[in-house]
């Protein structure tokens, strides 16, 4: 193996592992509200500043981040989404400072003769 080998290899040794950083740890819960909007809240580790992004979909596979539904400051740890059509599920991408992502959903669903029926899997 050649010195310019054996350099290479070595830089990808070292340049690789930096480039998988860890994502931090974000917590956010959407829950709807009493007149049909959903009420988003987020805890975020104080090392992420700038906005939040939201974007939604009623397909959880197909959330397409182009026109955000709402922008709002990290640090506010909270924003209200009005929806249009309150029948319909919401699923809803958030970006934070255009960099860490996550998924969410309202865990509740409103079916007529059933209360308090949550869905307790992921999105």
């Amino acid at each position: 193996m050649t010195y310019k080998s054996l350099l290479s290899c070595l830089t990808l040794v070292l340049v690789l592992p930096s480039c998988t950083g860890d994502s931090p740890n974000i917590i956010a819960v959407c829950e709807g509200n009493n007149v049909g909007n959903y009420d988003i809240k987020w805890e975020t580790p104080s090392r992420i500043k700038g906005k939040v992004k939201v974007y939604a979909s009623t397909n959880p596979d197909l959330i397409l981040p182009r026109n955000p539904v709402a922008i709002a400051d990290v640090s506010d740890q909270r924003l209200t989404i009005v929806v249009n059509n309150p029948t319909r599920r919401y699923y809803y991408l958030m970006v934070f400072d255009n960099r860490y992502r996550t998924k969410i959903a309202d865990r509740k669903f409103d079916v007529p003769g059933i209360q308090n029926l949550y869905d307790m899997g992921g999105v």
